[in-house]
């Protein structure tokens, strides 16, 4: 959050979520709020990267929205074609 407080304009954003093993209600909660804070906050673009999981993706689904004011979530297998969507949405990024 510190960091985002400097961006100027639109941002986007990477999260890899292969080793998140779920969390409880709390864990959830934070989420949410930390999600719209960043939206709020000049979110546009969020790639999520982790292995196919029906359970995972019930749960982020739930957490996270899809698409608000602006702001477009997207899931992939693999950090590469994440960062290919963010760059096509506007949002470069250096994979290394």
């Amino acid at each position: 959050m510190a960091l985002a407080q400097h961006f100027s304009g639109g941002w986007g954003h990477i999260v890899c979520l292969n080793d998140w093993e779920l969390g409880t209600l709390e864990v959830s909660e934070v989420i949410e709020r930390l999600v719209e804070w960043c939206i709020v906050n000049g979110l546009e673009r969020a790639a999520n990267v982790y292995q196919p999981s029906a359970l995972k993706h019930a749960v982020i689904n739930k957490m996270i929205v899809s698409e608000q004011d602006g702001f477009v979530r997207a899931a992939f297998d693999n950090l590469q074609d994440a960062a290919d969507w963010l760059t096509e949405e506007g949002f470069p990024t250096a994979i290394e």
